[in-house]
């Protein structure tokens, strides 16, 4: 992201309650292998999936067959 990362672009979010007035579901896209960077993401309430890129149509379609089905 260009002018903040993911970690903070949820605690914007969360500051601004839209977690609690709408039901998002998140995945964190990342270059990032780091396995703390991992668990930090994982551990975010909202945050229901990592993926490392690239983004393949593979791993896109992955998402949207679990996202249908309700996770």
């Amino acid at each position: 992201m260009p002018f903040i990362n993911g970690f903070e672009c949820i605690n914007q979010l969360s500051v601004l309650n839209t977690f609690k007035k709408n039901t998002i579901d998140v995945y964190f896209l990342s270059s990032s292998q780091n396995k703390e960077d991992i668990s930090k993401a994982l551990n975010i309430e909202s945050c229901i999936g990592y993926i490392n890129k690239p983004l393949t149509k593979n791993k896109l379609e992955e998402i949207l067959i679990k996202t249908r089905k309700g996770n």
